[in-house]
């Protein structure tokens, strides 16, 4: 069954975009070989027909795995100048902030035309030529290099990124929950706060804000049935405030369901959606209210008035009723 927890709790959010999970492709912009003579370490003057070649990947800080390693090609004589315009790949909802660029670069002289062969003359990496803080520029289109492993090749790229964002991602932010079923989504955070008290490492959140109507509640429950991660949920009275109510698996597997009684017309909560040990992704929140009405057919009054009681109450909210 659930399990309530109060507590007082600051939930004060930082708001830098660094905190923010991105979107971001790395595209490369220019390929370029060249021959410089007369330098110790130069071999790739040839009278012949020129067949360079080169390829290019990346990978991130946070994600160490290779994307890209398509291979440019190029047959002229005296070096050569190749813009492709070739988008090497993206990573969507990353925290990631360093970008490396891995290049490797050779003359063809036998074998497959895009591996690097022992035979093959110039050859270069792959190596990691270069490693860019590319939130440094903000979000947008910026091209970085050119990056080369030796002098006679190298690679020029474009990296373009954006924030995923979403309206109600702080408490001083919420979007406005009402009785019955709201859909929403939940993204991944980079440097955000923890501040729920009953699960663990749940820093990727998003915030409503719900307000009782004119009418005092017998009960009322929030739940996150039918979402896709595994969810926690907690209650606070405002931003900044206490937490008033806090739960992980109470819900069906992993979803999470909060139960209050007796509810004052009037009240307000700040709820806070999150996702256990840094899970994310979409769900439905759900809110349902249980009046408490002695008009209804099932409304639990005393049916036993003894001792000239002028008043009944009405469990569990023990909320006198005059008696007409």
């Amino acid at each position: 069954m659930k399990k309530i927890f109060i507590l007082s709790i600051c939930c004060l959010m930082a708001t830098l975009f660094y905190a923010q999970s991105v979107n971001y492709t790395v595209k490369v912009d220019r390929v370029r070989w060249y021959e410089i003579q007369g330098l110790p370490d130069n071999n790739c003057f040839e009278w012949t027909e020129e067949e360079y070649s080169a390829r290019v990947w990346f990978d991130d800080n946070i994600n160490g795995i290779d994307a890209g390693g398509d291979c440019f090609q190029c047959n002229s004589n005296g070096g050569c100048t190749i813009s492709p315009n070739f988008t090497l790949g993206s990573r969507n909802n990353t925290c990631a902030e360093t970008i490396n660029i891995i290049f490797q670069g050779f003359e063809q002289d036998g074998g497959d035309r895009c591996t690097m062969d022992p035979g093959d003359s110039c050859p270069c990496g792959p190596t990691t030529v270069a490693s860019i803080n590319f939130r440094n520029d903000g979000p947008g289109c910026t091209t970085y290099g050119s990056y080369g492993c030796r002098n006679d090749h190298d690679v020029r790229v474009e990296i373009c990124w954006n924030y995923v964002e979403y309206d109600n991602k702080e408490c001083t932010s919420p979007a406005t929950a009402n009785v019955g079923s709201t859909a929403f989504t939940l993204s991944k955070e980079c440097n955000a706060t923890d501040i729920t008290s009953c699960t663990y490492n749940d820093y990727n959140d998003t915030w409503y804000k719900y307000t009782v109507g004119n009418r005092f509640l017998r009960s009322l429950q929030i739940d996150t049935e039918g979402s896709n991660y595994d969810t926690a949920l907690s209650l606070f009275d405002a931003c900044g405030g206490n937490e008033l109510a806090c739960d992980n698996d109470s819900g069906s597997g992993n979803l999470s369901n909060i139960t209050l009684d007796c509810v004052p017309s009037g009240t307000t909560y700040y709820i806070r959606i999150s996702g256990y040990n840094e899970a994310y992704g979409t769900g439905t929140l759900h809110i349902t209210e249980f009046p408490d009405d002695i008009t209804a057919a099932d409304a639990p009054v005393h049916t036993n008035i003894t001792n000239d009681t002028t008043y009944v109450a009405m469990p569990p909210c023990e909320r006198p009723v005059p008696i007409e």
